[in-house]
């Protein structure tokens, strides 16, 4: 206890627990998820309340196709998951993800020249 006093006015320790928080309550919702499309989905809305971000997807890389489809997300247009497909080239976001397997991080997505975004994802 006299550990968990000295940092309880640490912002970064207030931080991790937070997160604890939210991996606690995935781990306890998970299960519960009927498919995994539901799973996605919970995995978004954590991500959104961990993050503190209005919008997140998860994208599954089609061979087929070649492509990316929008397969689980939180703060898009109705339509978009399901349905938009984004490209695996350099010049896409999610593409150049996939490619490099790093992040990409852009913090003013419809007016950053460097990618092309679909027109839904720039709304």
């Amino acid at each position: 206890m006299a550990l968990e006093a000295a940092f309880s006015g640490d912002p970064q320790m207030a931080r991790v627990r937070r997160y604890q928080e939210i991996l606690t309550d995935f781990g306890r919702i998970a299960p519960q998820a009927s498919s995994i499309d539901r799973l996605l989905q919970l995995a978004c809305v954590q991500a959104v309340r961990g993050i503190g971000i209005a919008h997140s997807k998860i994208m599954r890389f089609r061979p087929e196709t070649g492509d990316l489809l929008v397969v689980a997300g939180v703060g898009w247009k109705s339509g978009v998951v399901g349905h938009v497909t984004l490209g695996t080239d350099i010049a896409s976001a999610p593409g150049r993800a996939l490619q490099t397997r790093e992040p990409v991080v852009i913090d003013d997505l419809p007016n950053d020249p460097e990618f092309r975004h679909p027109p839904v994802l720039r709304e």
